[in-house]
């Protein structure tokens, strides 16, 4: 079985929390888990300043 790696967990999680046709309780929840996952790999963050 594949399963994602962090890196394109995160990914997914940002395109979907940008995603406006998305419910604001979806969005809060893809925040959420952003949030999550930059807790528990810290050094994903850097993914997210190369994104801006």
């Amino acid at each position: 079985m594949k399963v994602a790696n962090k890196e394109d967990l995160l990914y997914g999680k940002l395109l979907a929390l940008r995603d406006k046709s998305r419910s604001k309780i979806k969005r809060e929840k893809y925040r959420l888990d952003i949030h999550h996952l930059i807790e528990r790999f810290p050094e994903l963050k850097r993914l997210i300043k190369n994104l801006r």
